[in-house]
């Protein structure tokens, strides 16, 4: 039987998996600038750290939308129950409000592949659009982060 984990705590999980993907799309940017790899085995060591930081992102996003479903049901079914006019109800909108901006900036984020046809003169180009990715992540991490997870009473 798995142990409950709070929303708050859950949150917290995933912002580090989304901060360690936007630190490891940094170091493959650097790593590309400083020194390309020349040798396939070292193209494969990044392509595996870039394959890891885009599952680490996913895996982090994912946690965030599913709060987002959850305090947004949560939402919803006090509006059906006429209860808009409650203290409970205010902070359940408000966490929902910052829960969605993070969602919304995180659907921004398009990490960009690299492949076998990028050509050394290409790698400035890719490390840019790493490091933007990662600024997008952090960007939705800020957002996430903010959020104030009601309780339940």
């Amino acid at each position: 039987m798995s142990k409950y984990k709070s929303r708050a705590t859950r949150c917290g999980e995933a912002i580090g998996q989304l901060t360690a993907a936007a630190e490891a799309l940094r170091d493959v940017a650097q790593t590309l600038r400083d020194d390309y790899p020349e040798s396939p085995e070292d193209q494969a060591k990044l392509r595996k750290q870039l394959s890891d930081a885009e599952s680490n992102f996913d895996n982090g996003k994912s946690e965030v939308e599913s709060l987002k479903e959850e305090i947004e049901s949560w939402k919803d079914n006090m509006e059906g129950a006429n209860m808009e006019h409650l203290p409970k109800y205010e902070e359940v909108s408000e966490c929902y409000d910052q829960i969605e901006a993070g969602v919304d900036a995180l659907d921004s984020v398009d990490i960009p592949e690299w492949s076998a046809t990028n050509e050394k003169q290409d790698v400035e180009a890719l490390a840019d659009e790493l490091d933007s990715a990662a600024d997008e992540i952090d960007n939705g991490v800020a957002e996430a982060e903010s959020a104030s997870f009601p309780g339940m009473y």
